[in-house]
């Protein structure tokens, strides 16, 4: 089985939201995480360029890593896009367990969900702030694109899908 590869952790997740420390990063976190890598963040700064911060992240022994000052640089600046978009994801898709019974909502005595008008502010809120830095990662780019000889600039989406809540 292939080695999944994210380029951010549930550390670096926790740097920007407060989220239980009882989530399972693997089963709960790194599913989205893997989404956001592939469909928000490759499409627009290219695979190859990701691919090479991964190779530099993996090649370290130990606790160390090959990233170049260059792309630790990138790092930090893809990491909050990448745990926003991931944010958004999980929160969309949090709730919901798919189990032998069929597609449910699990509840416990002491917790009470949010209504579908609150969980889609939130999840537009945290898209809207991966864009925000999106856009200074992209700035970042474009003023040291000389760089980054991997990064091919391109046009992901004209717009953004919204999550709109009707009624309530």
């Amino acid at each position: 089985m292939m080695e999944i590869r994210t380029l951010i952790s549930k550390e670096d997740f926790t740097q920007y939201r407060h989220i239980s420390k009882n989530i399972d990063a693997k089963q709960r976190l790194e599913p989205y995480m893997l989404e956001a890598q592939r469909f928000d963040i490759v499409p627009f700064l290219g695979s190859d360029i990701i691919t090479e911060i991964l190779d530099q992240l993996e090649t370290g022994t130990g606790n160390t890593n090959t990233l170049t000052t260059l792309n630790e640089t990138l790092l930090e600046l893809i990491k909050p896009v990448c745990v926003f978009f991931s944010y958004a994801r999980m929160l969309a898709n949090q709730p919901v367990q798919v189990t032998r019974y069929g597609v449910v909502t699990k509840n416990d005595d002491n917790s009470e969900p949010v209504s579908e008008k609150t969980l889609a502010r939130l999840i537009n809120q945290a898209n809207n702030i991966a864009e925000a830095y999106k856009i200074d990662l992209l700035a970042y780019l474009k003023d040291n694109a000389d760089d980054y000889p991997l990064y091919k600039p391109c046009e992901a989406r004209k717009k953004r899908m919204q999550i709109k809540a009707i009624g309530d």
